[in-house]
């Protein structure tokens, strides 16, 4: 099971519009620029931002719970510019809009620490 991530050693990520996510080995998920080639070699894998999961900040905002482990979910702010933000800004700015969990890692992201040292 990959949960969803492409590995970046045999699939660049796909040409198209709007930003992409990545997992960096020591950072986590980060959001990129799909035209930017991701040339750091801790981004190991990429996949696409899913369009169906956003959560709407005026539904529901994020907790604690609903955070990966560097606090942070996947958001989109009302200039539509997407990136990731700590789950407490809901709460004390209206920039957020919506937001969405962030995916498990690859299952190997441990081993592929080891070999990128």
């Amino acid at each position: 099971m990959d949960n969803g991530w492409i590995d970046l050693s045999t699939s660049p990520i796909a040409a198209g519009d709007g930003p992409v996510i990545v997992w960096h080995v020591y950072n986590g998920v980060m959001v990129e620029r799909r035209d930017r080639p991701a040339s750091n070699r801790f981004m190991t894998h990429w996949q696409e931002i899913n369009e169906t999961a956003w959560i709407d900040a005026g539904d529901r905002k994020p907790t604690e719970e609903d955070a990966d482990a560097y606090d942070c979910v996947i958001s989109q702010d009302r200039w539509g510019d997407i990136g990731m933000a700590g789950w407490h800004r809901f709460e004390r700015e209206p920039c957020p809009i919506r937001w969405q969990h962030v995916p498990d890692p690859p299952i190997n992201f441990r081993e592929l620490r080891k070999t990128i040292r």
